[in-house]
């Protein structure tokens, strides 16, 4: 029997959802960019204040959508950010002019994701989560959206104000 490792599988879970992400985009036939994580790809005056997304995804005439992948589990009815996170996703957004859309891969539902814009994140309530004050983001609140047979841009064009 395998040793089970919390971060271990967390980090697969997190691959997965960026692999299935991927996907989608591929079979929607979306240009997009998985942007470099590495913390020397960020200038040192800006580490920590920024969090860049996941992927930039190209529509043309209208320039780049960032987005940010989560595989994440419902924590008492919500997803569950720490604040800092969804601040400095604002940040990035606002130093380049660009959207942030979060999408929400729950690991226990496969087939589904949920999509919400950064900055509706930032009105959501706080509350404390094993001492980090954190953003609860109902998924009744989001566009949930069976990324295997919904194109992209009709999700991403459901959830847009």
């Amino acid at each position: 029997m395998s040793e089970f490792n919390l971060a271990t599988d967390l980090r697969r879970q997190g691959l997965r959802a960026e692999s299935e992400f991927a996907g989608w985009l591929d079979r929607s036939g979306r240009p997009y960019i998985l942007v470099e994580q590495s913390r020397g790809s960020m200038p040192a005056h800006l580490r920590g204040a920024f969090k860049r997304p996941d992927f930039f995804v190209g529509y043309p005439t209208i320039g780049l959508v960032g987005c940010e992948i989560k595989a994440k589990s419902l924590f008492d009815g919500a997803f569950i950010m720490d604040e800092a996170e969804i601040v400095n996703l604002d940040r990035f957004a606002r130093a380049f002019n660009i959207h942030i859309w979060l999408y929400f891969f729950p690991p226990e539902e496969p087939e589904i994701c949920f999509i919400a814009q950064n900055s509706d994140l930032l009105a959501l309530e706080r509350r404390r989560v094993r001492k980090r004050i954190c953003v609860s983001a109902a998924p009744e609140a989001m566009t949930c959206a069976r990324f295997l047979e919904t194109p992209f841009e009709t999700a991403l064009f459901a959830a847009a104000p």
